[in-house]
């Protein structure tokens, strides 16, 4: 395994980042993966986004002609979709044990395949 992760590139937010490094520390990628592995990170990082957008707003939001879904949510499948199969195309079974709850990366479990 490396010694140090590869720098991630700058559309990482907090998150996402925090994902990056923990991959590298706890497997090894080949430099050809790279780009899947930051697109599995960008995917993490946006259902974080959007996880807080709705726990702030709700799963209904105020629309032109009434209560509408939070267009988060949609957002939030897609990019939780996303993840799975960067994840799967990795050859990396992960568990997404309460995504929806906690912002943490470590309650991913990583297993290589």
């Amino acid at each position: 395994m490396p010694e140090k992760a590869p720098k991630p590139l700058n559309s990482l937010g907090k998150d996402g980042a925090k994902l990056w490094r923990t991959l590298h520390k706890s497997m090894s990628f080949e430099e050809r993966d790279y780009p899947l592995v930051q697109q599995l990170c960008e995917s993490w990082e946006l259902s974080r986004r959007c996880q807080r957008s709705m726990d702030e707003e709700g799963l209904l939001v105020e629309g032109r002609y009434g209560l509408r879904e939070n267009p988060c949510c949609r957002l939030f499948v897609a990019a939780v979709n996303n993840y799975r199969l960067c994840a799967r195309e990795l050859g990396m079974v992960a568990k997404l044990e309460a995504i929806t709850t906690t912002p943490e990366p470590s309650v991913l479990k990583f297993v290589a395949s």
